[in-house]
């Protein structure tokens, strides 16, 4: 079901309790998201043609109630728990840039794995990873990115010295935007994917299993 026309709203305080809610005629939404993380993961992207800011709150704890009416006029009732991911970002980006950004949650294990490209030739990258512990690692980086995008639906891998995921989408969302739609100056391609991933990351000489889901953009 694809909404347009109506807003979502977020209600609370990101550090301590937030809601996410949506009232439209094809789905009613109700999600609330408590952050495990005792503070927000925070990068600053700074180069000659970029100032960006990001806060991340990579693991939350998500419970909601949904409600869809399909094109048959039936309505079905879903509860539902899990992962919850906030992030809030505010800047400038050149317009020549490529990104590759993946979100994952697991049981033992969240993280954030990124590796971007600027058009002044600046990369920008990081491995983060948080544990139930409250431990913070950074991994070594840039991460290589596997990802063909003439083959979405295909399986692919995430290397580093110290990280192996292979991620295999289960839904996929593309885009191609051009602003403004004749003789454009904005050109987009998007990619939004939603995974499973399995590998394994080392931290500190010891080797921890990654078993999971994440969002790869």
């Amino acid at each position: 079901v694809k909404i347009r026309g109506y807003p979502v709203v977020v209600e609370g305080k990101e550090t301590e309790k937030w809601e996410i809610l949506l009232d439209s005629p094809e789905v009613k939404l109700n999600i609330e998201q408590i952050p495990r993380a005792d503070r927000p993961h925070s990068n600053r992207l700074l180069t000659k043609r970029l100032d960006y800011h990001i806060n991340q709150y990579i693991m939350n704890d998500c419970s909601g109630t949904m409600a869809v009416e399909f094109e048959n006029q039936q309505v079905q009732n879903i509860d539902f728990t899990g992962y919850g991911y906030c992030e809030h970002c505010w800047g400038v980006q050149p317009r020549q840039s490529t990104a590759h950004w993946l979100h994952f949650w697991s049981d033992s294990m969240a993280g954030v794995i990124m590796n971007c490209f600027y058009d002044e030739g600046v990369p920008h990258h990081y491995t983060y990873l948080w544990l139930p512990s409250l431990e913070e690692h950074y991994l070594f980086s840039p991460a290589q990115f596997h990802f063909d995008p003439l083959k979405p639906d295909s399986s692919w891998q995430i290397k580093s010295p110290d990280l192996e995921l292979v991620v295999t989408p289960f839904y996929k969302e593309t885009n191609r935007m051009r602003i403004p739609p004749i003789l454009s100056y904005i050109k987009i391609d998007y990619h939004e994917l939603f995974v499973k991933i399995c590998g394994r990351a080392i931290i500190k000489g010891k080797e921890h299993p990654i078993n999971g889901i994440g969002k790869y953009d």
